[in-house]
């Protein structure tokens, strides 16, 4: 082991892992490729409706990418107010426009969400296909950082890859998400990309294991809410103050 301290938690990313920050089209191909991306988001609004008595109230949107996450909480929720921390310039120049009818509700931070401080206390925080490039470590180490960020009552919602203990159900969720790509886009040099990034870059864990991690980070009612084969939304609470 590295005595380095940082090191066990910290992943550097690097931009051209990502072909689609280098080509620019992730806003032109991210629905199409990933299974349940509009679903998931639907059902994201749907849980967020709990906090809709809350004036107002503050979310963290982890690897806000494009803006497309943002969005749907800006666009549903008038009270709402966010914080959009993403890594790279490009993409945020992206959520900027996206958002732009929301300017003043909006806040963007640009950086890595593993180095940089959480301002909070947030209601919600939310990360939408970011933190399955982490390692284990680094995800046991996020999740204790957002647990802390959140205000007592707060909910952290995650939508993103999973995986199988069993190899054979590993296979299967690949070849799902394979055929989804495969159905919904039409380039084929595209296709490819996605395919190969799932194959090299993704970093999935159990969801029985980021359950285990977000209770030991202190979250209780740690829930499942969907899943079809490697993608899932996993919701976790922060427990309420106690009078």
């Amino acid at each position: 082991m590295s005595d380095n301290p940082i090191e066990p938690w910290r992943r550097e990313i690097d931009q051209n892992e990502f072909f689609y920050v280098q080509k620019d089209n992730y806003d032109e191909h991210v629905e199409l490729a990933i299974p349940l991306y509009r679903e998931m988001h639907q059902e994201m609004v749907r849980i967020l409706r709990s906090k809709e008595n809350i004036v107002p109230w503050t979310t963290l949107d982890l690897g806000s990418g494009t803006g497309k996450t943002s969005a749907a909480i800006l666009s549903s929720f008038s009270v709402a107010r966010l914080d959009a921390m993403e890594l790279f310039d490009s993409m945020q120049r992206h959520a900027e426009e996206r958002l732009r009818k929301n300017a003043d509700r909006v806040r963007f931070l640009t950086g890595d969400f593993m180095e940089l401080p959480f301002d909070g206390p947030y209601d919600v925080c939310v990360s939408a296909l970011a933190i399955h490039h982490q390692r284990p470590a680094g995800k046991q180490f996020l999740f204790r950082k957002i647990h802390d960020a959140l205000a007592p009552g707060g909910i952290f919602i995650m939508i993103d890859w999973t995986n199988f203990s069993d190899p054979t159900s590993n296979e299967l969720a690949f070849q799902s998400a394979c055929d989804t790509v495969l159905t919904n886009v039409r380039d084929d040099v595209i296709i490819g990309n996605w395919i190969e990034h799932w194959r090299t870059k993704n970093i999935p864990n159990t969801v029985e294991d980021q359950c285990q991690w977000l209770r030991l980070a202190g979250f209780d009612n740690v829930e499942v809410i969907l899943r079809f084969w490697g993608m899932a939304m996993l919701v976790a609470r922060k427990p309420a103050r106690k009078e």
